[in-house]
């Protein structure tokens, strides 16, 4: 059975080479820096006494080695590494650098789709679609269409269920932009910082906790609680 409420904990992954080096990694693994490091095991630290009930990741590399410093202090968490989390693919532009990627001649830079790549529509997609699965998960018992055939679900715990994802700016942008569109607002551009988290309280909005998650409307109520927050770091 669902639970009527939950927490969707979000994280961008820690500094990486290329992002010193200012190149559009795109689906490209990537590779923390040293400072990178570091914030990553800042981000776990302050993550450590946060009780997940479970972790996806994209299943890039720069996300993975970030996740695998918040890990280390949950070691009894399975991750579940999922390409819907990955950055925007930039396709032929990948690896080239970022200012050479900006085509100012495109009327609708959010549908322009480099070649073997996607726009910034298709992200968003992708984010809706994570979202929807996340609910599905743990606010009602529905099947879920991203996940269900990269992880098999186990018993949940019976108060209110934390989940966290490790992914990437664009990623994070376009899940602001998912919820911003829910809530009725505008688009945002801000990139989400290195490591900063965001959190998104979730919850049945027709039977306020009566239905037990077996709500047949299955609307839901997301709430944002904190943004682009990378305090742990001190800078």
């Amino acid at each position: 059975m669902g639970l009527v409420k939950m927490e969707l904990w979000i994280i961008r992954h820690g500094e990486t080479v290329g992002n010193i080096e200012g190149v559009f990694q795109g689906h490209k693994d990537g590779k923390l820096s040293e400072k990178g490091i570091e914030q990553a095991k800042l981000a776990g630290l302050r993550l450590a006494e946060v009780q997940f009930a479970e972790v996806f990741c994209s299943d890039l590399g720069r996300t993975k080695e970030t996740a695998s410093h918040i890990l280390y202090h949950h070691p009894h968490l399975k991750v579940t590494y999922t390409g819907v989390l990955r950055e925007k693919g930039g396709g032929a532009l990948e690896g080239k650098p970022l200012a050479l990627t900006f085509d100012e001649t495109v009327e609708d830079p959010r549908s322009y789709r480099p070649e073997n790549g996607e726009c910034w529509l298709d992200v968003m997609e992708r984010a809706k679609a994570f979202l929807s699965d996340v609910v599905s998960l743990h606010v009602f018992p529905a099947n879920c269409s991203v996940i269900k055939d990269e992880q098999k679900l186990t018993d949940k715990p019976k108060e209110c269920p934390r989940v966290l994802a490790v992914t990437h700016g664009g990623f994070i942008k376009e899940f602001v932009n998912a919820y911003r569109e829910i809530k009725g607002m505008g688009l945002s551009e801000e990139i989400a910082k290195n490591t900063a988290i965001y959190v998104f309280r979730i919850e049945c909005s027709n039977c306020k906790g009566i239905c037990q998650g077996t709500c047949p409307a299955k609307t839901f109520t997301i709430i944002m609680t904190m943004e682009n927050d990378n305090t742990h770091l001190k800078e």
